[in-house]
């Protein structure tokens, strides 16, 4: 019976500022929609492609797989999410990371293991069962040295948690306070030690 009660008061509590801040984050990745037009442009690819004799199912697939990954990519990059890991990508330059990262990490922000999809996803690529294109691991590792992993995966591990232990925080202490407290305290200790690493990184490097 206690487990019930506490299950169920967490669900009642917790679980509806989780739903509230998973729906904002859902609406920022969302809005504003892509242009009609250019919806129109994605789905005329992918019906030439369905319509060429030369190509067989797989290819057919693997390149269908490739236009919706785009598609996706530019949505992304023109949401509300995007616009604002583009503004913020200068506040965090000095840990290292551009605005493909920035945009990734606010894409995570209702769970951590969320950021690779996001960077895939901004990278457009397929999986790597996939006939077609470059891993992801390919790309970053083109784009991104191994100190910029290295911080990468430091930030996550310190920056605030997910929103579930936010909304958890909120409904133990009764306030908002202390949840917004959490999130922005662990998010500058995040920064500043990040950005340590990685300017003394790249002192010692040059």
């Amino acid at each position: 019976m206690h487990v019930w009660e506490r299950s169920r008061e967490y669900v009642k509590k917790a679980g509806t500022i989780i739903l509230a801040i998973v729906i904002v984050l859902w609406a920022l990745k969302t809005w504003p929609a892509m242009p009609e037009s250019q919806r129109r442009q994605y789905d005329a690819m992918r019906e030439s492609i369905r319509a060429d004799a030369n190509l067989s199912s797989l290819e057919i697939d693997d390149r269908i797989r490739l236009i919706n990954l785009d598609q996706q990519r530019v949505e992304m990059l023109n949401s509300t999410i995007g616009m604002i890991g583009r503004g913020v990508a200068p506040v965090l330059r000095p840990c290292g990371f551009d605005w493909r990262i920035s945009t990734a990490l606010l894409g995570s922000l209702a769970a951590k293991e969320v950021f690779i999809g996001q960077m895939g996803l901004i990278y457009s690529v397929a999986d790597e069962g996939s006939n077609t294109g470059e891993t992801l691991r390919s790309k970053l590792s083109g784009d991104y040295t191994p100190l910029q992993g290295i911080c990468i995966m430091l930030f996550i591990l310190i920056s605030s948690p997910c929103v579930a232990t936010v909304a958890v925080t909120i409904k133990e202490s009764g306030s908002w306070k202390w949840g917004l407290l959490q999130w922005g305290y662990l998010t500058v200790l995040a920064w500043i030690v990040t950005t340590a690493v990685y300017q003394a990184g790249s002192l010692l490097s040059a």
